[in-house]
């Protein structure tokens, strides 16, 4: 292994850098090669190229990432509450990273315009993957899939490109995405009633309307005790994504406790939201299909939720849940 990382992965790399110049270079399958290895092909980057963006998968010591940001598990469709520093997301179209002529699952529209809004709502970046076939050409399906994207990018552009990390906490309705004071809700699930409620905005609202009008149609907000409250129309815009722009008249500061709407939207408080406690029990990959807590096998294991309601009503619990076997039982106990 050491003479393969002398005499061919390391010059190899050297001619990619020192002949293209390069500004990233993408790293994968770490696992083929021992760590102290990669660890030695990751120095050697350095040392070729000190300002070249090393991704995360190509080394770490001591548990410490020594690349220059944080990457997902492949196909992740669903992110943590918050990630620390620079991190990127990158599904495929399918299920496939190269052309497969038997994989079919690809995925809609929908999936990939909401996984933008959510990467980019935590500070993130989306790195998508298509498959071209053998002779270069496109597969209709994702051309498809592309276009629509691009679609829905051409008139919601700007809530995504130039926007920051949200300092909301997540929103029963969908994400948020800022430009210092402007707000961009990206509601995925369109509230009945005509009332969307925006929780832990404190400063004054200037401004909103719908992104894709126009006119900028002014739509009439209020403060709720420390919410914001934004009459709608009865019809989501866009059923993929629907964004109100939130002009406010100061930067609002982080809020943690999300707020629970009690009408007008069901609420999904995904387990990648919830705090784990007991040992053993840990996220899936955030694939979907991977998406809860694995190796949930005691008493001592649980998770918890903290979250706030503005006003008494009824609600309607629903627990999704999956076991390895058929005839795996067992009883879960919700405390509130």
């Amino acid at each position: 292994l050491q003479k393969y990382v002398n005499e061919k992965a390391i010059p190899q790399i050297t001619e990619l850098i020192t002949r293209y110049a390069p500004d990233l270079m993408w790293f994968d399958t770490p696992h083929h090669l021992p760590a102290s290895e990669n660890i030695r092909i990751c120095l050697a980057v350095r040392e070729i190229d000190p300002n070249l963006v090393i991704n995360g998968r190509l080394a770490s010591e001591n548990g410490v990432n020594l690349g220059d940001y944080v990457n997902t598990a492949d196909r992740a469709g669903f992110f943590l509450a918050s990630y620390e520093g620079d991190w990127e997301a990158l599904p495929t179209t399918n299920e496939s990273y190269g052309y497969k002529t038997a994989d079919n699952l690809h995925k809609p529209p929908i999936h990939f315009v909401q996984l933008l809004a959510s990467a980019a709502a935590r500070g993130g970046n989306l790195l998508l993957n298509i498959g071209p076939k053998g002779d270069g050409s496109i597969d209709d399906r994702d051309i498809e899939i592309l276009n629509a994207i691009g679609s829905w990018a051409d008139v919601n552009g700007d809530s995504i490109y130039g926007t920051t990390r949200n300092p909301l906490a997540r929103q029963c309705w969908g994400e948020v995405t800022r430009k210092e004071t402007t707000l961009y809700l990206h509601v995925f699930k369109w509230p009945t009633g005509g009332k969307l409620l925006v929780g832990g905005v404190e400063a004054g609202v200037k401004r909103a309307y719908l992104l894709a009008d126009p006119a900028k149609s002014k739509l009439v907000t209020q403060n709720v005790n420390g919410d914001i409250e934004v009459t709608i129309p009865a019809d989501a815009p866009d059923t993929m994504d629907s964004v109100i722009v939130l002009e406010l008249d100061a930067v609002i500061e982080a809020v943690s406790v999300p707020l629970v709407m009690s009408a007008g939207v069901e609420t999904d408080l995904m387990v990648f939201d919830s705090q784990i406690h007991g040992e053993g029990a840990r996220l899936g990959n955030g694939e979907i299909g991977q998406q809860g807590l694995q190796g949930w096998t005691t008493a001592d294991q649980s998770l918890s939720w903290t979250f706030r309601l503005i006003e008494p009503a009824t609600f309607k619990v629903a627990l999704s849940y999956n076991t390895a076997h058929d005839n795996q039982n067992g009883t879960v106990y919700l405390t509130v």
